[in-house]
Formats: structure tokens, sequence, C-alpha cells
């Protein structure tokens, strides 16, 4: 059960560096006590914390509730550099940041059977990764993202690898990739989700950019909408 709650106050509710490993089990995790401000384009509180910070170490979340908040920081819920990351079983909701929720540069991030609902910020919205290796299965992904705005509805990959399985998303909102995006360098493979009404203004659904790798779908369930001419596609037998 969720035993304690941490409030943030400005600064990180919880650091994590010097080659630590931690593993948070059980918490409620509330970056701040500002209240949402009803403009989904207020993105500014006056207590800019974050939920964790991690760096050069291994962190464990599961069974963790993150939210609500209004941060004026990078990854108001987890922002990793140089980490291994391992997050299940935990639910990130109702938040807004000035891009994801969860942020992660040169690290290996893992989310199996992880909620994120209504976030709102910049690429990603819920998952922006730069340069490191992200796998996300059993997922769901819903409300996620502003109408016309941002690269990547739920989930942003610049560089690095990228697998998203068995996971769900529905009312993704971006300029590019209503639910996904993955730059040029991202090595894609996408298998078995499902994607319902999604919003962009280019690449519905997904969206990888011109010489992004293969994207691989289900013959019975070709959710893929509007991806650039020069990906290729693989059917899974």
């Amino acid at each position: 059960s969720l035993a304690t709650t941490w409030e943030g106050d400005g600064t990180n509710v919880v650091t994590i560096s010097g080659g630590a490993e931690v593993a948070l089990i059980g918490f409620r995790l509330r970056p701040n006590s500002g209240a949402l401000a009803g403009n989904a384009s207020d993105l500014v509180s006056a207590d800019p914390s974050r939920a964790v910070e991690v760096s050069g170490s291994d962190l464990v979340m599961e069974d963790v509730v993150v939210g609500p908040s209004n941060s004026s920081r990078s990854g108001a819920g987890v922002k990793a550099t140089n980490s291994t990351v391992s997050i299940s079983s935990s639910f990130f909701n109702n938040m807004r940041s000035v891009d994801a929720v969860v942020v992660a540069s040169g690290s290996v991030v893992d989310l199996f059977h992880v909620s994120f609902y209504d976030l709102t910020g910049g690429d990603g919205n819920a998952v922006a990764v730069t340069d490191s290796d992200l796998t996300v299965s059993r997922c769901t992904f819903q409300r996620n993202g502003t109408q016309n705005a941002g690269l990547g509805g739920s989930i942003h990959a610049d560089g690095g690898s990228l697998t998203v399985e068995d996971s769900q998303f529905t009312s993704g909102h971006a300029n590019r990739g209503g639910d996904v995006w993955a730059a040029p360098a991202v090595q894609a493979v996408l298998r078995y989700n499902s994607h319902s009404l999604a919003s962009a203004s280019l690449g519905g659904s997904v969206y990888l950019a011109t010489g992004s790798a293969e994207l691989w779908y289900v013959a019975a369930a070709p959710y893929i909408i509007g991806v650039t001419k020069s990906t290729q596609l693989r059917r899974l037998a």
C-alpha cells in the first residue's frame, strides 16, 4: 500500500547520485503542492520541484504514484542522467512540465506496467529520452500532449534505441506523432501496441523521422498511421 507521501519543497523530493542503488517501493511523490492551472499553457508554478533526480546511479521504482504537479522543471517526475532506471506498476497522473514527466539522457530506462495519464509539457509529455535505451512494455498512455504542439504525444526518442510493445495509447496529441516520435538515429521496434484517437499535424499515431530504423507491426492490427515514406515496415510472422 502507499503508506507515505513525500511533498516537494522547491527542490527534488528525492536526489540520488554517486553510484547509489536505490529502490522506492510503495510511495506517493508529489513534486509540488501548488494548484494546477486550468490552462494547459500555464506550466510554471511557485514550487518548481521534481519528484526524483538520479545521476550516475541505479533506481528502481515500484508501486509508486507521482502527481499531481505543475512544475517548471525538466522531468517533473523523474530526471535520469547516465543511470539505469526501472519503473514498474506505477502511475504518473495530472502533471505539467516544461518537457516530459520522465526525462533521461545517456541512460537505460525500462518501463513495465506503468500508466501515464493527463500529462502536458513539451516533446514526449510522458517520456523523452536522448542517447538512451528505452524499453516500454505493457504500459498505458491516455490523454497526453497538447494539440498540434511538440514531437511525440507520449514518447519522444532522440538517439539510442526504442522498444515499445504490448502497450495502449489513447487520445494522444502532438505536432508530429500523436503518440510516438523517433529521430533518424533511433533503432526503433514497435509491436503489438494499440493506438486510438491520436491527433497530430504530421504522422498520425507514430512519426519516424526520415532515415529511422524499421517499424514492425502486426498484420491483424495495422495501427500505424502516416509514417514517413522512407520507413521500412516489416510484418511480424
